[in-house]
């Protein structure tokens, strides 16, 4: 099954139609696409899973292409939120980089742009900025260590800021780039830790 179904729109609420086909793993049918996608009259519609059990763990989100949805992080951030909680130090990141001030209208900048589905903006600006602070040996990543330095800046538990920033690290080589950094930010942390309720 390709699992874009369009003879099943989302009803309303967000919620997942009866007799929609789930898509499952091409390599094992066993198992279920973390990606699920549905057509609908304002477009593609896709919501993350549980692969073993087709379990739904976000709530459905427009995107432009199926890949936009990154359900692999949405997964590795579900485990990290059993030990420890993201968002309060995503939420502390932000404002020790932007300042309080900043940050409220920054966040709700960034929110509007995500739920009229366009690009969330400044966010490379925003990696950037902290990237160049805590990168000290000048490698456009950070690591283990300099990770260790923000959290002792901003008084963060370091086994849950290393985890939290582990999901971003996409490449698995133990370093987090700017672009990994943004591609974080602009996804999975965005939608994950603010919300309409934040505007």
């Amino acid at each position: 099954s390709s699992g874009i179904n369009a003879e099943w729109p989302l009803r309303p609420g967000g919620r997942i139609p009866k007799g929609y086909v789930p898509a499952c793993e091409a390599l094992d049918d066993s198992l279920y696409k973390p990606t699920q996608c549905n057509k609908t009259e304002r477009g593609l519609v896709c919501w993350c899973v549980a692969p073993a059990t087709n379990k739904k763990i976000n709530r459905p989100v427009d995107v432009r292409r199926e890949s936009d949805l990154d359900c692999n992080q949405e997964l590795e951030l579900r485990n990290v939120k059993l030990i420890c909680e993201p968002c309060p130090l995503v939420v502390e990141l932000y404002q020790g980089i932007l300042g309080v001030q900043n940050y409220e209208k920054y966040i709700r900048d960034q929110i509007s742009h995500v739920n009229r589905n366009e690009d969330a903006v400044n966010e490379t600006a925003l990696s950037h900025r902290l990237i160049s602070q805590f990168d000290t040996d000048k490698d456009e990543c950070l690591s283990e260590r300099e990770i260790s330095v923000i959290a002792r800046w901003r008084g963060m538990s370091l086994s849950c800021l290393l985890s939290t920033l582990k999901i971003c690290d996409r490449d698995k080589d133990k370093l987090v780039s700017k672009k990994e950094l943004v591609g974080c930010l602009t996804t999975v942390f965005l939608r994950e830790c603010f919300t309409k309720s934040d505007i």
